[in-house]
């Protein structure tokens, strides 16, 4: 499977969770069906926030969390790109950008909500797809 096939399965499944309000979370990565805060890897966690979903997804698919080597190199090539989109949403939703000691996935979704945490989510989806037009 291509790189860019795999990296819009991990943003669909991401979605997947955000999308669906029983599934979402804010104020941590991730919680389990109690509301306590939880490892996104852990086999009871049950709600995501933005970058919890996006880590989940890629713990799913079986993507290498490595610190060294190919796996942890795609996985912050991706995290800068969410990063720039979600500066995006940010401006285009409150006029400014997000400060620079904030982390622009977190601000999305704990200060702006769901909706927002998606149309970052659709951005970098629409960002990778093939083009579906002639």
């Amino acid at each position: 499977m291509s790189k860019g096939v795999k990296t819009i399965r991990v943003l669909q499944r991401a979605r997947q969770l955000v999308a669906n309000k029983d599934t979402w979370t804010r104020g941590s990565l991730a919680r389990d069906k109690d509301g306590e805060v939880i490892n996104v890897d852990n086999r009871f966690a049950v709600c995501f926030c933005l970058e919890g979903a996006v880590h989940r997804s890629l713990y799913e698919h079986s993507v290498n969390f490595t610190e060294n080597g190919q796996g942890a190199e795609d996985v912050n090539r991706l995290h800068c790109a969410l990063d720039i989109l979600a500066q995006r949403v940010h401006v285009a939703r409150r006029n400014c950008t997000i400060a620079n000691h904030r982390r622009p996935l977190t601000t999305i979704n704990d200060y702006l909500g769901r909706e927002a945490a998606l149309e970052v989510l659709d951005l970098a989806i629409a960002e990778i797809s093939p083009c579906t037009h002639p």
